[in-house]
């Protein structure tokens, strides 16, 4: 079966729609609460975005320092406090989506347009991903990442031509600080604006 990551965020929701517009196979989508900032604001919007499209949520929760409890995504001092940075995360979260529902057979990630920034959010990591998710799990387990290579400003083009431009600018949530509607300096919220200007 398919699995989405959602969190809520632009990228994950529009990777959702993408999925159901390229494929009528059956798709459910996971939110991981790793006790991020932004956690109330992003269950919230993917239980939004999930609910809008009749798509199963399943919520999964891990400890913050698996993730990375340092960070200044989840509310510690990274060691320069310039970054929201984690290094590892999306192999992290991957991994806990897999353990959440191991009959997936395709993980659909949003992720990849940053992957200057984001070593794990690559097609080579996302092949090295499958690999070892298919071993571990027993079976053939696919990553799909539709974004790679796009802009922000791609990524809201796209999410218009799938007719969820409204959705992808009101109901979705991107920013690291927990702030409601964003606090609009943080990476997150500087880079969504791109998508909407």
């Amino acid at each position: 079966m398919r699995t989405v990551m959602l969190s809520g965020g632009l990228d994950s929701s529009v990777c959702l729609w993408w999925a159901l517009n390229e494929s009528d196979d059956p798709i459910r989508a996971v939110f991981v609460n790793y006790g991020q900032r932004s956690l109330n604001f992003e269950r919230a919007a993917a239980r939004f975005v999930a609910d809008g499209e009749g798509i199963e949520l399943i919520e999964v929760t891990t400890d913050a320092a698996l993730i990375g409890g340092a960070s200044r995504l989840i509310g510690g001092r990274a060691p320069d406090d310039s970054t929201f940075f984690v290094p590892g995360r999306n192999l992290a979260l991957m991994a806990l989506t897999l353990m959440a529902v191991p009959d997936t057979t395709e993980i659909l990630f949003g992720g990849g347009h940053q992957a200057a920034l984001f070593p794990d959010s690559t097609i080579p990591f996302g092949h090295t991903f499958e690999n070892a998710a298919s071993q571990a799990f027993g079976h053939r387990v696919r990553v799909t990442m539709p974004l790679v290579g796009m802009s922000k400003k791609q990524i809201g083009n796209l999410a218009r031509r799938l007719n969820r431009g409204v959705q992808a600018e009101q109901f979705t949530y991107t920013c690291f600080t927990g702030v409601m509607n964003g606090c609009g300096e943080c990476p997150a919220c500087i880079t969504r604006r791109e998508a909407f200007a």
